[in-house]
């Protein structure tokens, strides 16, 4: 059954967890890390808020030009 294969397959699996070996940066490189991070998230949400910006403009140039192609305005 499934939970006997489980079972018998534990020990490997432990054996595997208990010999991997992972490398992590030195503090002063995981504070390098983070801050490096946090620069970005900042600049991302300035680029979202001119994204945005832009698209709230251009909506309202098209109103606009609409409005002005329905009442004639452009071919004055």
């Amino acid at each position: 059954s499934i939970v006997s294969l489980e079972i018998l397959l534990l020990p490997e699996i432990l054996t595997f967890f208990k010999n991997l070996i992972i490398h992590f940066p030195n503090l002063n490189e995981q504070i390098r890390i983070v801050e490096e991070i946090n620069i970005l998230e900042t600049k991302t949400k300035q680029l979202e808020q001119k994204y945005q910006e832009k698209l709230d403009n251009l909506e309202e140039l098209k109103k606009s030009l609409l409005q002005k192609a329905f009442s004639g305005e452009l071919t004055k």
